[in-house]
């Protein structure tokens, strides 16, 4: 530091700057992931498939920056698993708590890493349907009844009208998956 004393006042402030910057971040993430309903299906995916202790705010920073990331761990976590990361590699900053303090933290993608050890995972099988557990748990949240219609066109919609959520009978469980949510 070259003989400099750090200015405690002006290091705070520069730390709460940093925070109040990952905040807003955090909330134009979660504005971009409720635009629609399929944007919603491919957020609620995509946390599931990192299943991790991530917030709402900071998958969506993850996910917005990675939209296929199967891992985001930070530098010490991922040298626990025996991965490095890639020198070129920024990570996504984040927030989270730390000895009752909100701080600030890297998290680095699975692509951003390399070495031949294994690493956290989440493994969906293929032979079951998600879809079917999905809408189930999905449908408490809805505040209007959801119902068959044979007299729309859209795989599912809100209407005014009925004061419902409509689907079509030929509308598959993952279009009503990917629908429902911006529905609600």
């Amino acid at each position: 530091m070259n003989g400099a004393r750090l200015n405690i006042e002006d290091w705070k402030q520069k730390k709460e700057l940093e925070r109040g910057a990952i905040v807003a971040a955090q909330q134009n993430a979660l504005r971009a992931v409720t635009q629609n309903g399929e944007t919603l299906g491919r957020y609620l995916l995509g946390r599931g498939r990192l299943a991790s202790k991530l917030t709402s705010g900071n998958t969506a920073l993850v996910l917005q920056e990675f939209p296929d990331s199967q891992a985001a761990l930070t530098f010490q976590e991922w040298q626990a698993f025996g991965r490095n990361i890639s020198k070129s590699a920024k990570g996504v900053s984040i927030l989270a708590y730390q000895n009752d303090c909100l701080t600030v933290e890297k998290l680095f993608d699975l692509s951003q890493t390399y070495g031949n050890k294994p690493y956290p995972i989440v493994l969906l099988t293929t032979g079951e349907n998600y879809a079917p557990k999905a809408l189930t748990a999905l449908a408490p949240f809805c505040p209007v009844p959801i119902r068959k219609s044979k007299e729309i066109t859209e795989s599912v919609l809100f209407s005014s009208e009925r004061q419902a959520i409509l689907y079509r009978p030929d509308a598959t469980e993952q279009q009503r998956f990917r629908y429902l949510p911006g529905a609600i």
